[in-house]
């Protein structure tokens, strides 16, 4: 199980990523699911969460103090991590407000691993070994001129990751919402 703070994306958001960029040549099993597609601001921890941490968390991101600003995806990318495990990712435009936003959400949880307060704020779209450097760096070329229309953020939302039993349609991580959080 894993727990991250994130911002929903708009279903319209959603369907555009879905219809423009997933690859027929890509086994439909190394996408993320059209639902679990969200913008991480923080990851917080890999493993099993006791009730009392969740809790924690919920009490701390009700301190949160942000008003409603818009985000817009614009462009296309990719990360090469240990392993050779490629992370084809949307970038999301940084803006003033996302930046205070993320800083806020950092400054409440000073044991999120060090490594997180530089992150940066993207939409995964594949995480996998199986798929080449030379392919995500095809779709990268393909789709460089992808952007969204600027969409409303309002609320940021707590997630838990859990590797469930495999199912036929998919066999990764699937998300759900634990908490939503206004400003």
């Amino acid at each position: 199980m894993s727990l991250f703070i994130a911002i929903s994306l708009p279903e319209s958001i959603r369907e555009k990523i879905f219809t423009t960029i997933q690859d027929q040549d890509i086994s439909e099993d190394l996408w993320e699911r059209k639902t679990d597609l969200h913008i991480t601001l923080l990851f917080l921890k890999n493993g099993n969460s006791t009730l009392e941490y969740m809790e924690s968390i919920k009490e701390r991101l009700n301190q949160l103090s942000f008003s409603p600003f818009t985000l817009k995806i614009d462009g296309i990318n990719f990360w090469t991590l240990k392993e050779n495990n490629q992370i084809l990712h949307l970038t999301v435009t940084p803006s003033k407000e996302l930046i205070t936003l993320q800083s806020e959400i950092v400054s409440l949880f000073p044991e999120a691993p060090k490594s997180t307060h530089e992150f940066t704020p993207h939409i995964s779209l594949i995480r996998s070994s199986k798929i080449t450097q030379s392919k995500v760096e095809d779709l990268k070329n393909r789709f460089s001129d992808f952007s969204t229309d600027a969409f409303s953020v309002d609320q940021v939302h707590l997630y838990i990751g859990e590797r469930g039993k495999a199912n036929e349609d998919n066999k990764r991580n699937r998300y759900r919402v634990v908490g939503s959080f206004s400003g």
